[in-house]
């Protein structure tokens, strides 16, 4: 009661009504790799180890650069007739290993299927190893520890992770995501199945917080091309009739150069690299979903059965059989969620279509097997947290 000091009438109401819960976002991902740079005001590693929202892949671009060139090789063979006419020419661009850095072309795939806002933490440049300490001081693993300082990200994404060594080392970056998702209960790991043997995927993960993340297989080749040079990038070989070239040799010469002295060939040399298309994990094709399917439809929605955009289709096809073993494993009941081509008479002559939506441990406990029965889950946490961020909530422990 106030403490009023003259005789009078006075009216105070009281509110009745809860306070009321503010509605958050569910489908903003931090993308936790490597990048060109990680600019603010002039320095290229000032954004390092610091989470930073984005909402387009112009704005990436501005702040983190874009993608690693790649080194293409070109081969230029040349036919001649006897006065030398050039008659026929075979032009062969070859990615022999494509580089580590996967960061830009991941988050062109979550874009081209939907994605909209995202945190971009950048641990590192193109000239640094993907690496993930187990004691936290740098690479992968410093990026999830710092990422807990921010409140808005709901989904964890990793696009390097694939170049750590081995599936044990991978299955380490997955299990402390997981963890960190369980620690402040208002996140989900999308994570990529290292490799094709299940069986070590699923071991490497361990058993613990699988509610807390959905896994996903096979890679995508998808209709993206590499970034590369032009003013590093030159022909390699160029032969005549077999031979070396001598009539019109341009061995040695950058794409650069030759745009000026033999534009034919410079864009010719060009239509033959853009026939070389990068082979992605899901990860950011997957975010891009979970994003698209939470905007139009719903948190409550299965991020399933839909179709996948700007994919030329799975690396390797599922069969039925294939996919009940992926499902739910007999012996740790840790499921994963299958890219497929699916062909519907009557409706359409093809999809590459996103099946099922389970959580890692969908085939033990079917009361979180399910990603939106996770997601929706956390979804009401986080309102309850950013509405009250005194409340108490039982089961789950306290950010703020």
């Amino acid at each position: 009661m106030a403490n009023y000091k003259t005789p009078g009438v006075y009216i105070q109401e009281i509110s009745t009504l809860p306070a009321s819960i503010a509605g958050v976002e569910t489908a903003i991902p931090a993308f936790i790799g490597y990048t060109q740079r990680a600019t603010e005001n002039g320095d290229d590693t000032k954004l390092l180890f610091k989470a930073t929202r984005i909402s387009s892949l112009l704005e990436y671009e501005e702040i983190f650069g874009g993608p690693n060139n790649e080194d293409i090789s070109i081969t230029v063979a040349d036919t001649l007739d006897a006065n030398d006419l050039l008659t026929d020419r075979i032009i062969t661009a070859t990615l022999t290993t494509p580089s580590d850095y996967k960061m830009y072309y991941q988050l062109q795939m979550f874009y081209n299927n939907g994605g909209g806002a995202c945190y971009i933490m950048s641990v590192g440049d193109y000239t640094d190893a993907v690496d993930a300490p187990a004691n936290n001081s740098g690479g992968l693993t410093k990026g999830i520890l710092d990422l807990e300082k921010v409140d808005e990200p709901t989904l964890l994404v990793f696009p390097d992770a694939h170049a750590l060594g081995d599936v044990t080392a991978y299955g380490a970056v997955i299990s402390a995501s997981l963890a960190h998702c369980a620690k402040l209960q208002d996140r989900f790991t999308i994570a990529d199945v290292y490799g094709t043997d299940m069986t070590a995927f699923r071991t490497a993960i361990g058993s613990d917080n699988m509610k807390y993340g959905a896994a996903y297989y096979p890679n995508l080749n998808t209709v993206l091309n590499f970034g590369f040079n032009e003013a590093v990038v030159n022909v390699d070989t160029h032969t005549e009739n077999g031979a070396a070239a001598t009539v019109d040799n341009v061995q040695g010469q950058t794409l650069t150069a030759l745009s000026a002295s033999h534009p034919s060939l410079y864009r010719s040399i060009l239509a033959e690299i853009k026939k070389l298309y990068a082979e992605l994990s899901p990860c950011g094709t997957i975010a891009g979903i979970y994003a698209r399917v939470d905007r139009e439809r719903g948190v409550w929605k299965a991020p399933a059965n839909v179709g996948v955009r700007s994919v030329v289709g799975p690396v390797t096809k599922i069969t039925h059989e294939q996919q009940e073993l992926l499902n739910v494993d007999a012996s740790t009941g840790k499921s994963i969620n299958a890219l497929r081509y699916l062909q519907v008479k009557e409706l359409w002559f093809g999809e590459h279509a996103l099946w099922l939506g389970m959580t890692m441990n969908g085939g033990m406990y079917l009361s979180a097997g399910y990603i939106s029965i996770s997601k929706n889950r956390l979804k009401k946490q986080q309102n309850l947290w950013f509405s009250n961020p005194t409340m108490q909530i039982p089961g789950c422990e306290q950010k703020r």
